[in-house]
């Protein structure tokens, strides 16, 4: 073990290779021998300033990480606060720590001639603040032994030496981000800082090229990113090794990296916690096979790594011996710890893991999380590992929960094909044993996360067990529950809302065509939609008089209450609003296309098209208040009839537009702002061109496959909605925007004068229609259901309120309904 303490390392380093580079961050460096004279002048006079300890503004600058350097050869602990943490939660670690908070300039600027004390192993080098699994705050104890151990662990499993630059991609406020500080500069090696959150993550491809990293450490979630926005061709040509930690990596991330950056690197995983610093190492060599699953590891240097109390299968909690564990809380429970002898401290993680046969560390989760079906142990990270093979998934994590009823698990997806959320269970069935089989599968735009960019699990709220269910009746519903399990990958009762286990409106077609191939009765999606269960398409199956409406109009749940009129977009079919009907407390009638579910020749404009849906509207709701919601192209039809209604008379008591992208030709003059352009795309070949004119030209006359005819609709629609030309309307409106839509906010005042609400959410186009965007919708009485106050129609325009959540902007490409 080199030295007993960090500055004693230090110091030996400084002395051997003073002109070797220490530090290179925002194109400033620093050698070791220039670091550490400075900084241990800063450190006389920081500790002339007092012992108690010093929290550290960080920033990604060459002077903070000098700064850091100071406080660890001061010998006066170090508390780091991160720059991307609100400002009452920096506050609240610098009370509860007692420290003295200090800029990187501020430490870097002091000068003093006060001798330093002796420091031992077992002195405190830094307290690192953590919630934990909890969410209570926790003050871990660092001693100085738990970063020469650190250092010792990165040169025996990694290799990092002098020769080595390291390009670290982490936050210094975390565990990682000082691991990996630490790590370099007491293995001698340069150490190269980039923060992301704070420069963009754009230069991180030419920061590794022009630097000529040998090493890269990141989150996953940030390698994906990294991968995902990768442009050269040629790999980073001395980039020998890359390394996560923080959260779970799988299989796919890897192969990810593989193919953008080259097979020429290894790849490590580090699996750790603040009170075990680096637990285990997972390495995947360079050329050689990825694993199906990856392992958390081999343990760490000088760790005794063990598993207590095993059951059966060989899992049990994870309890750590080494010197080189932290000395235990500050704040927190000190119970976890526990002395062995003189030196050696037992910790106790909660964790649940067990030993493979070739001795590389398997976790299986947290011991109070830990669910067992039909005597088996769920295992969240093999259901994690099977989703990420699912088309379309890019993200995902596996809770599992005991309840009264049973075991609950529950599978968070994000990605392209998230709401894919039957096929998703039909790869799940074919990949897992029954037993593992989630409960549930929730799509989310994105998963959440806490400051410190790992998946926020107490902001995964796993939904209700599914209560036990009615078994179809023989004929018609058996047939449908049947069809529906074979399209959901799961058993369907009778009067089970199959949407709400992850149908969409293809599945309806495709279960559709599976009745009447079994049974003869032939149905289309407008008959069932209002109620897609067993039940309800044997009921369609045999009702005599159904509702009188047109073909384009379906009523979609509902007897009482409210009515809104919901525009579906271009191509969409009525399902599109279901989660709206289901969460709506009144009526919803949803207004497609003519031409779309029956034959028929579409309408060609927008006034067209305006005219036949008043139709409807005046025959179902001859009086207002009339409540209007339109998606896409349906917002413009939506408007449209607004001001129709109110050229007549009537009172139109909320108007919602829901993801509208503005034509080019209805986008107003001198606003100064003009959309997010993406690269050109080369227009298609001339015989494909003709045949989509034929197509568009013939929609409603010729009827094609659901999926083709949905794609006619839309291109038909495109067409319509590019003439549109808006005029000022002055009702009660609310406009929510996606996060991929790149219209400036500020148009729609040009457009909606009335009182007006501008609602930016994450997501993209079609999520605005799905949990939990449409249920803020739907639950806004005072925009759909209750009138508003004459008082409040009548006011003037309003400064629009302009809500912008954090999201990432991006180009836009409008594909499919809508």
């Amino acid at each position: 073990m080199p030295g007993e303490s960090i500055r004693e390392r230090l110091y030996e380093i400084a002395a051997a290779a003073p002109d070797r580079i220490a530090i290179v961050c925002g194109g400033e460096r620093i050698t070791f021998g220039r670091l550490v004279a400075t900084a241990t002048a800063s450190a006389r006079g920081l500790v002339a300033l007092g012992t108690a300890p010093v929290a550290l503004d960080t920033v990604c600058s060459l002077d903070c990480v000098r700064a850091v350097v100071t406080i660890l050869i001061s010998g006066r602990p170090l508390v780091l606060l991160d720059s991307q943490l609100p400002e009452d939660r920096r506050t609240a670690i610098v009370d509860l720590s007692g420290a003295q908070r200090l800029s990187p300039e501020a430490v870097v600027a002091l000068s003093g001639r006060k001798p330093l004390r002796p420091l031992s192993r077992a002195d405190t080098a830094v307290l690192l603040f953590t919630s934990g699994s909890t969410g209570t705050p926790k003050a871990v104890r660092h001693g100085q032994r738990l970063w020469l151990g650190q250092a010792v662990d990165f040169a025996h499993h990694l290799d990092v030496g002098p020769e080595d630059r390291i390009g670290s991609a982490l936050p210094i406020g975390f565990g990682g981000g000082m691991d990996v500080v630490v790590m370099a500069l007491l293995n001698g090696a340069a150490l190269h800082w980039y923060d992301p959150r704070e420069i963009g993550r754009d230069g991180i491809e030419e920061w590794v090229r022009s630097n000529d990293l040998t090493t890269l450490h990141a989150t996953p979630s940030l390698l994906r990113s990294i991968v995902a926005s990768w442009s050269a061709e040629a790999a980073p040509r001395t980039l020998r090794l890359v390394t996560t930690c923080g959260e779970a990596v799988h299989s796919a991330d890897v192969a990810s990296a593989r193919a953008r950056l080259g097979d020429g690197f290894a790849y490590c995983n580090l699996s750790g916690s603040s009170e075990t610093g680096n637990l285990a190492f997972a390495m995947v060599g360079s050329g050689a096979e990825v694993p199906e699953r990856i392992p958390a590891g081999v343990p760490g240097v000088n760790k005794v790594v063990r598993i207590d109390s095993p059951d059966a299968s060989g899992a049990g909690e994870i309890v750590v011996e080494s010197e080189f564990v932290a000395e235990g809380y500050v704040l927190g429970d000190g119970t976890r710890f526990e002395p062995v002898d003189e030196r050696v401290r037992r910790y106790r993680t909660g964790d649940l893991g067990r030993f493979d046969a070739d001795g590389r560390l398997n976790l299986l989760g947290r011991m109070d999380g830990a669910v067992k079906v039909r005597g088996y142990l769920v295992e969240p990270s093999e259901i994690e590992a099977a989703a990420l093979r699912a088309p379309g998934v890019s993200e995902a994590v596996v809770i599992a929960q005991r309840t009264d009823a049973g075991a609950v698990v529950a599978a968070f997806v994000s990605g392209p094909g998230a709401r894919e959320v039957a096929a998703i269970r039909r790869h799940l069935a074919l990949a897992l044993p029954s037993w593992m089989l989630p409960t549930h599968v929730v799509p989310m735009t994105s998963l959440p996360r806490t400051e410190r960019g790992k998946v926020d699990r107490a902001n995964l709220v796993v939904p209700a067990e599914r209560p036990p269910f009615a078994a179809a009746r023989p004929g018609v519903e058996l047939a449908a529950a049947e069809a529906w399990r074979r399209e959901l990958g799961v058993a369907i009762g009778r009067d089970e809302d199959p949407f709400a286990l992850g149908g969409t409106s293809l599945g309806l077609v495709r279960v559709l065509a599976r009745i009447e191939a079994e049974t003869g009765r032939a149905l289309g999606v407008h008959d069932v939609v209002a109620d897609a269960s067993p039940a309800g398409i044997a009921g369609a199956a045999g009702s005599a008089a159904p509702e009188a409406l047109p073909a384009s109009a379906t009523r979609l749940g509902g007897d009482a209450g409210p009515v809104v009129w919901a525009f579906c977009g271009a191509g969409a079919d009525p399902s599109c609003f279901a989660d709206l009907a289901r969460a709506y407390d009144g009526t919803v009638y949803a207004l497609a296309q003519h031409g779309l579910e029956r034959r028929g020749v579409p309408d060609w404009t927008v006034a067209a098209m305006v005219r036949r849906h008043l139709r409807t509207m005046r025959a179902v709701q001859p009086q207002g208040p009339y409540r209007l919601v339109g998606h896409s192209l349906g917002g413009i039809l939506a408007i449209e009839v607004a001001r129709a209604l109110r050229a007549e008379g009537h009172d139109v008591a909320a108007l919602t537009v829901l993801d509208t992208l503005l034509p080019p030709g209805a986008r107003p003059v001198g606003t100064g702002t003009t959309p997010v352009s993406g690269p050109a795309i080369a227009a298609p070949p001339l015989v494909e061109r003709v045949r989509v004119h034929a197509r568009v030209y013939t929609a409603g006359v010729i009827r094609r496959e659901h999926a083709l005819q949905e794609k006619v609709f839309w291109e038909q629609g495109v067409r319509v909605g590019a003439r549109w030309r808006p005029r000022p309307l002055d009702v009660p409106a609310r406009v929510v925007i996606a996060a991929d839509n790149p219209d400036d906010p500020q148009w729609w005042r040009r457009i909606l004068t009335g009182p007006l609400d501008i609602d930016r959410v994450a997501g993209d186009h079609h999520a605005v229609l799905h949990a939990p965007t449409i249920h803020t919708v739907a639950r806004a009485r005072a925009r759909l259901s209750d009138p508003l106050p004459t008082a409040f129609t009548r006011r003037p325009n309003r400064a629009a309120r302009v809500a912008v959540h954090p999201v990432v902007r991006s180009g836009v490409c409008r594909v499919g309904p809508g």
